[in-house]
């Protein structure tokens, strides 16, 4: 099991996921930061 820590607003929780986490930051069409988007694998089914 992994753990993210996921902020949005004004809210934070942590999940238990399985596999593994990463932060991944992706850009806007605009060009503007969208900010961190978390993604993880479940390396059992990877």
């Amino acid at each position: 099991m992994g753990r993210i820590a996921i902020i949005a607003g004004t809210g934070f929780r942590e999940l238990d996921i399985p596999g593994s986490a990463e932060v991944v930051d992706v850009d806007t069409p605009f060009g503007q930061p969208s900010g961190p988007i978390l993604r993880w694998k479940d390396l059992e089914h990877d």
